[in-house]
């Protein structure tokens, strides 16, 4: 984000291959592998490695990390719930939707899912943190040429939503 925010890409590329790199070492740590949080450093690699792709680098969604986090969000979300958990599976489906370009298309359910956590939590010291992830990887996917009209509208859309529920001034 520091590399982004100062211009310099090629420093932004190498900061998400390291930031990749990282989460990848933590799931493999015997703690993380079978806990409950195992979804927190997972949907962090699976959202760099989404950035690097919307960036032009080549490769797929990693359809096993996806699964893992999938099972984990589950088992976590069923034996003890609690905000970061249940918009860690909000933060799943919209990068599910943005690998696909389609968040126009699917901007109901996006805005129900978060609109809904909102609802139940509305305490603005959880919703910066949930802002800036959905900004950092929406910042890469704005910037694709194809990324234009509904769907541009619709990443503008859900970013000042979700800033608005920061409770911090523009």
């Amino acid at each position: 984000m520091i590399e982004g925010a100062a211009g310099r890409r090629p420093e932004e590329d190498n900061a998400l291959n390291k930031m990749c790199d990282f989460y990848g070492e933590a799931l493999v740590l015997p703690e993380a592998a079978n806990s409950s949080t195992f979804f927190y450093p997972a949907i962090n690699r699976f959202a760099a490695e989404l950035s690097l792709r919307l960036r032009g680098k080549p490769g797929r969604l990693d359809t096993e990390l996806l699964m893992r986090i999938r099972e984990s969000l589950s088992k976590t979300n069923k034996e003890k719930a609690d905000f970061w958990s249940v918009a860690a599976e909000s933060e799943l489906q919209l990068y599910l939707i943005i690998d696909q370009h389609r968040l126009a298309d699917h901007w109901t359910t996006v805005d129900s899912a978060y609109g809904g956590l909102h609802e139940r939590v509305p305490s603005v010291k959880y919703w910066r943190s949930v802002y800036d992830q959905c900004e950092f990887v929406l910042s890469n996917y704005a910037r694709l040429r194809t990324t234009r009209g509904r769907e541009k509208t619709a990443v503008d859309q859900l970013l000042r939503r979700l800033w608005a529920w920061t409770g911090e001034d523009a």
